[in-house]
């Protein structure tokens, strides 16, 4: 009778999360409908320039790329937090169905694991009703919050909705050690797939919820867990975030307002800018959108409301949550706290309680410059938990039918409002198009860079007196690359500024100077006249060259992690200049590798025997940092699963011998 009792539970619960599916799968329908269409947005542009450096490289060239010769003049690519090509994700999605495809069905994945994993936090943990749990899960993935960002091209956001799930693994790792494990594999996960700085927060959120556990329950299993996830962590993402550290402590890394290095933004005030007071919080929670960029490219927003802060949930849902909160409030009460401290996060100075200003004193932390946009999605998800406590009260009235009437109908019509109202935001996408390069790809691979800089418009102004040179748009210039260089890429061709989040000095000389802003992209690239905003630039040398004749040398092979030079009459003592930057890890098959002025060479010392002959010199990038790190997640990574096998064994045992013992 228990099994058939367990069997009927299951079965009820899946048609719940199968309706959930199905409601998700309609909210999303016109982002995925066009499933090959790209939104021509800025940052969805650049990550798909990511995508595309790792997925061109193993059609084209049979291997992962650890340097990129298509960013920032030459760029050690497998250090950057957003790179994909560790996660099994990439070869699930991204390089069978391409970057723009593949990125829609992840985000679709996140959010079924979003609604899933909600609905049995509430369902299981909450002991919460079937109705209670379906409201807290349908509110949660119709906000605003995950719409609006996507629409404006946050494509790493949707990796947040895994959170429930995780919060989930770790509560019931209380009881069984197997879910801490599961809960790790989630964000190892997550680290993988290029979510960077979205990640923290996540830890932040389990770090209050253990200290909460502990202050209030006196649970230290909690804390003990979570610190036993950090260092796992730690291990086996080694691979990495080795790397990525090497990245940040690089004397190279700009320091720019959106390049944040190890130091992250000195000035507090500056992101304490970017904090909602009283009227924004009110105004993200119940002024339903869409919000989108109007003509000037700037947010179209409700007066003061901040560009990152848009989460709608309409009237019904909060004062659900708010009744929960009072009503559960022993239940609740870790939740209720937890609201409060990351509601004080996304306020800063606006209130009292400045716990930013504190958090901001911490690595990594005070490197995040919206304080609303990163923290703004736990303000949702807790909204979203207390707010289906409310279905529980129908079991302290004596009219049940009545009060169970009125909460399924003032809870449908919050539903059906949110979704007809956040739906707006993929439905109003208009800036669509297909995926398509037209064109052709470079033969030669050469590099441009933008001309913004006064001096460079006196100079081509000089050579050119009757050029007329298109004023710039009111556009960031780096905003602008993030597109371009997505294009250019697919076109073999590298951008000199690059904009990466993670970048350093660029030293390589640019082919061509640009002034013209991609509008529509560049529809061909061949056409290289200044009347098409292409400038070619009196001092390029090559992508690489002799340095005492100037000699042009070409390259036999040039692929993200090897570059072959194959010339004749070279002098025994030549310097060949490569018109990449420069990097420790590089290795030469003759001569030594040195720093030229930040580019990087190579000076021969050649017998004179092979003075005459033809020379083959071969370049090949292997970082070592790449290799410790993966030595770290290797061999942490077998201990691990070692351990769990063990402890899966030991439990087995003991269940068999309870079994018998009861037989």
């Amino acid at each position: 009778m228990l099994i058939l009792n367990k069997q009927i539970f299951l079965n009820k619960d899946t048609v719940v999360i199968f309706i959930l599916f199905l409601i998700t799968t309609f909210f999303l329908l016109p982002y995925i409908w066009d499933i090959k269409k790209i939104l021509v947005e800025e940052a969805i542009l650049q990550f798909c320039s990511y995508l595309e450096i790792n997925r061109q490289s193993l059609i084209l060239y049979k291997k992962i790329p650890f340097w990129s010769p298509y960013f920032g003049g030459g760029y050690p690519f497998y250090r950057h937090s957003s790179n994909m090509v560790f996660s099994p994700l990439f070869y699930l999605f991204i390089l069978p169905f391409g970057s723009v495809c593949g990125l829609k069905l992840i985000h679709l994945l996140c959010y079924y694991v979003g609604v899933m994993g909600i609905y049995f936090f509430c369902r299981k943990h909450l002991q919460y009703n079937k109705i209670g749990s379906f409201f807290s899960a349908s509110i949660f993935i119709l906000s605003s919050y995950l719409p609006y960002q996507l629409s404006t091209g946050g494509s790493k956001y949707p990796y947040l909705l895994c959170t429930p799930l995780i919060l989930y693994c770790f509560l019931q790792a209380n009881r069984n050690n197997r879910h801490l494990f599961y809960c790790l594999f989630i964000l190892i996960l997550i680290l993988f797939s290029g979510i960077g700085l979205n990640i923290a927060p996540i830890f932040l959120f389990l770090f209050f919820f253990s200290t909460l556990s502990f202050l209030i329950s006196k649970e230290k299993k909690f804390l003990k867990n979570f610190i036993v996830i950090i260092i796992l962590f730690a291990l086996i993402g080694a691979i990495r975030l080795i790397p990525l550290l090497n990245l940040l402590l690089s004397e190279s890394t700009l320091g720019s307002s959106l390049s944040y290095g190890i130091k992250g933004f000195k000035s507090y005030e500056l992101v304490d800018k970017e904090t909602f007071d009283w009227d924004t919080l009110y105004k993200a929670l119940f002024s339903p959108g869409p919000y989108l960029p109007d003509e000037r490219e700037l947010p179209n927003l409700p007066d003061g409301l901040n560009v990152s802060s848009v989460m709608y949930f309409g009237f019904i849902p909060v004062i659900f949550s708010i009744f929960g909160f009072i009503l559960y409030f022993r239940k609740l009460k870790k939740y209720f706290i937890l609201l409060i401290l990351f509601i004080s996060l996304t306020m800063g100075s606006n209130i009292p309680m400045n716990i930013l200003k504190l958090l901001h004193k911490f690595p990594i932390y005070n490197a995040i410059y919206y304080p609303a946009k990163y923290y703004a999605f736990f303000v949702v998800l807790l909204i979203s938990i207390a707010a289906g406590s409310i279905f529980l009260i129908v079991d302290r009235f004596q009219y049940k039918k009545t009060m169970i009437f009125f909460l399924i109908f003032f809870g449908l019509f919050a539903i059906f409002d949110m979704f007809a109202k956040n739906i707006v935001y993929f439905t109003s996408l208009s800036n669509i198009k297909e995926d398509i390069v037209t064109a052709e790809r470079q033969k030669d691979f050469f590099q441009i860079n933008f001309l913004e800089r006064e001096d460079d418009k006196k100079l081509f102004k000089k050579y050119n007196p009757n050029l007329n040179i298109p004023s710039e748009e009111s556009r960031r210039v780096e905003e602008i690359g993030q597109g371009m260089q997505y294009f250019l890429l697919k076109q073999n061709v590298g951008k000199v500024d690059w904009f990466g989040d993670l970048e350093t000095e660029a030293k390589a000389i640019p082919k061509y100077y640009t002034s013209r802003y991609y509008g529509d992209y560049w529809v061909d690239i061949n056409d290289r006249r200044p009347e098409n905003g292409l400038f070619e630039n009196p001092y390029y040398k090559g992508e690489s060259y002799i340095e005492e004749t100037g000699k042009k040398l070409a390259f036999t092979i040039l692929n993200p992690d090897n570059f072959e030079i194959t010339e004749k009459d070279i002098l025994s003592s030549a310097r060949i200049i490569i018109n990449q930057n420069f990097d420790k890890y590089w290795k030469a098959s003759i001569g030594s590798i040195e720093n030229f002025n930040g580019l990087l060479s190579v000076k021969l010392n050649l017998p004179k025997s092979l003075m005459a002959q033809r020379v083959i010199i071969q370049l090949h990038y292997f970082p070592k940092d790449l290799l410790y790190g993966g030595l770290i997640s290797f061999f942490s990574l077998i201990i691990t699963f070692a351990h769990l096998l063990r402890k899966t064994k030991r439990l087995k045992k003991i269940g068999s011998y309870i079994d018998k013992q009861s037989f």
